[in-house]
């Protein structure tokens, strides 16, 4: 599955402003096809989280949530009681809160947890591989390190042993 936004990982953002310090880890974006991108970056406002704001410092998403992350191919993990879900750089969700916990995406797939087991989810929430391992690790060249009964191995994205 192809992303259509791309992203390039950048240094952590400084800015100062009104006399608040904020330090946020910031990904740029852009469309292919496009000649604009442009960057977006967790912070917290007024002790909440779920805001991003763009290169200018304007605040471009605005949720209600427990939690956020960074944007990661284009989808940003993000916690409401208690559950997962995605967000998209329109702020809008792509895959509603339902994992017990989740993490960013790799190679187009991305971790969750449900119930202590681990399995991966593609970008519409679908899942590839079901939670059914302790301990995973991302995707890289096309493998992910799973453990199973306290043994590592490697699983391709569909989910066999490789």
């Amino acid at each position: 599955m192809t992303s259509y936004f791309h992203e390039r990982r950048l240094k952590p953002l400084v800015l100062i402003s009104a006399g608040f310090l904020l330090l946020v880890a910031a990904g740029i974006y852009s469309q292919p096809g496009k000649h604009t991108s442009y960057v977006l970056a967790s912070v917290s406002l007024g002790g909440r989280r779920g805001a991003y704001i763009d290169r200018t410092g304007s605040v471009v998403i605005e949720l209600t949530c427990d939690m956020d992350g960074s944007f990661s191919e284009g989808l940003a993990v993000v916690g409401v009681g208690g559950k997962w879900g995605y967000i998209g750089p329109d702020g809008k969700y792509v895959i509603e809160p339902q994992f017990d916990n989740a993490y960013d995406f790799s190679e187009g797939l991305a971790i969750v947890q449900v119930g202590g087991k681990r399995g991966f989810i593609d970008k519409s929430g679908t899942y590839r591989i079901r939670p059914q391992f302790g301990e995973v690790r991302d995707f890289k060249d096309g493998l992910a390190a799973v453990k199973v009964d306290g043994l590592w191995g490697y699983v391709g994205q569909n989910g066999s042993w490789v």
